[in-house]
């Protein structure tokens, strides 16, 4: 593959959230021509999308050396900079393009954040106000100038600030946590809780708004409402975990612990961490808290989000360590190893050692380790994988029972294999029939079975079984069906019954039902044109 394909296939994949691709595609493009600018700033801006703050600053490095006129370059540094607390590079940077219309709002912004994280609110005004001048809606700085005017103790500048901003925006969350900060009065406070819906990722994306301006104690004066309306049982954990990385930079070691202690005991369910701020919440948990199985698989997860395969594997092993019994941190090493590595020995290990678990209800560690079996030609352990599928899983998952069934299929077990598809409803995503895939397997190998015996009646009823569309199936007719190889089996059946004249008809059938693949009789030329012997036809479906 050349270069400008491993460089297309990147946005490609990139376009499609497939970030494992992307990385990869990326990387062979700079390999192949180090030279390749595109290629390697895209590289680079993928990376610090990843939080591979330090290989994207490497590859930007590389990238503004070549043409030091790339204003895109320089704010993708600055960023880096700010995220590997690099205040001096980042203000020099985003001063670099200060000048450049595309960047004329954004770079005061962000010279504007910094000045608010070294508590300068005045300069940072200043910033602000400038960036409001070029966009009078920008919301980002708008929202600064109000927290700025608030913190200076300009409280009718404040309010001010924030009803320009509200006429624009009349849901920002910014301005009602701002009107509570400024009042402090129930209603205003109710306003807010009212906007953020019980949404526990609302306060956290609210909380992360004030700590990206070094103001932690608003940070959690705003996840403490959402604390105070929940029990730990039912409750976030990622609120906790922000809530105790917030107290810890205020220095209050104590509260931070207790944070984090309340976060290890919520359920994991739904949990699925997704923000680059999270890797040093998580983190500071467990520098501070060693023995939270949680946290670790919490941060496996967050690393295999962002293409940090080995540091997921890593933190997900910590996670079974400690809690043995995590079924959820074994099945992730074994995706990771199956879908990323394409160790199916490895994965299928750590799925078998999921199943070991006392809690073993999850119905995907059986679909997704029969799947693997399959792969392996692992026969005998397929079988006994369905006989240990308990009962109530096996009654309730119709994805499962189209496994087994399958399987059914697979080892001869036809009859079985009907029984399963034709006494269970089955919903089927768009466009996607492997059910009636299955079904047509059983009963075209069913049929040859009764074929070869001689038994034609029989042999019949089977092929023609699979020109029907049965409702359970959860797929419907297709305007244009896939049946020729049912008639081709009718027309063979009919050939050893000496019934020409129905062979023949069952033989134009098959023709006519093609999907024009696969048939000696049928060729389409270059032009997408039938040809029948060498001569132009048209060919009518029915």
């Amino acid at each position: 593959m050349t270069q400008e394909n491993y460089y297309i296939n990147g946005i490609y994949h990139e376009l499609r959230n497939e970030h494992f691709q992307t990385e990869q595609s990326y990387t062979e493009a700079v390999k192949q021509n180090p030279d390749s600018l595109p290629a390697r700033f895209s590289l680079a801006i993928f990376l610090a999308k990843m939080g591979k703050y330090e290989q994207a600053r490497k590859e930007l490095e590389i990238v503004l050396k070549q043409d030091n006129s790339i204003s895109d370059g320089h704010y993708y540094m600055g960023v880096v900079a700010l995220n590997l607390n690099n205040p001096v590079l980042a203000q020099k940077e985003f001063s670099v393009i200060e000048n450049i219309p595309k960047y004329a709002s954004i770079s005061p912004y962000m010279q504007g954040l910094l000045c608010t994280k070294r508590k300068d609110y005045k300069k940072a005004l200043e910033y602000f106000e400038k960036s409001i001048s070029v966009d009078h809606k920008a919301t980002a700085s708008l929202e600064a100038k109000a927290i700025a005017h608030r913190k200076l103790g300009n409280k009718s500048h404040a309010f001010e600030a924030g009803r320009i901003l509200l006429e624009n925006d009349s849901i920002n969350y910014i301005m009602f946590s701002e009107k509570y900060f400024l009042t402090r009065k129930n209603s205003d406070k109710s306003a807010l809780k009212h906007l953020l819906r019980d949404d526990p990722e609302l306060y956290v994306e609210l909380a992360i708004k004030y700590a990206a301006l070094n103001l932690y104690t608003e940070a959690i004066d705003v996840l403490s409402m959402y604390m105070q309306d929940w029990q730990i049982s039912g409750s976030y954990p990622l609120v906790y975990y922000y809530a105790g990385y917030y107290y810890g930079k205020l220095s209050e070691y104590n509260k931070s612990l207790n944070m984090y202690y309340k976060a290890s005991k919520c359920s994991t369910d739904y949990v699925f961490p997704n923000r680059l701020e999270s890797f040093n919440v998580l983190k500071d948990a467990l520098n501070k808290t060693q023995s939270d199985a949680n946290a670790y698989y919490y941060l496996g997860n967050l690393y295999f989000s962002k293409v940090w395969l080995e540091s997921a594997v890593d933190n997900w092993q910590q996670s079974i360590k400690l809690n043995p019994s995590f079924v959820l941190a074994y099945r992730n090493i074994a995706l990771a190893y199956w879908k990323v590595n394409k160790d199916t020995k490895t994965a299928i290990k750590y799925y078998e050692l999921a199943l070991k678990c006392t809690s073993k209800t999850d119905f995907r560690l059986y679909y997704e380790l029969d799947i693997l079996y399959e792969q392996c030609a692992m026969t005998k352990k397929r079988k006994m994988l369905f006989e240990s599928v308990p009962e109530q899983i096996l009654k309730t998952r119709t994805d499962l029972i189209q496994r087994q069934a399958g399987f059914f299929t697979d080892t001869g077990k036809y009859e079985e294999a009907i029984s399963l598809l034709l006494n269970n409803r089955f919903a089927m995503p768009e466009r996607v029939s492997i059910t009636k895939t299955i079904y047509n397997k059983a009963y075209m190998n069913l049929g040859k079975r009764y074929l070869a015996k001689k038994n034609y009646k029989k042999a019949l009823e089977c092929f023609n079984d699979m020109l029907k569309y049965p409702k359970n199936l959860g797929v419907g007719r297709k305007s244009i069906t896939d049946d020729a190889q049912a008639w081709e089996m009718i027309a063979q059946t009919y050939r050893k019954m000496k019934k020409n004249s129905l062979a023949h008809k069952a033989e134009q059938m098959a023709a006519r039902k093609s999907d024009l693949k696969g048939f000696d009789w049928l060729k389409i030329d270059k032009s997408g044109y039938i040809l029948k012997n060498g001569v132009m036809e048209t060919l009518f479906y029915s």
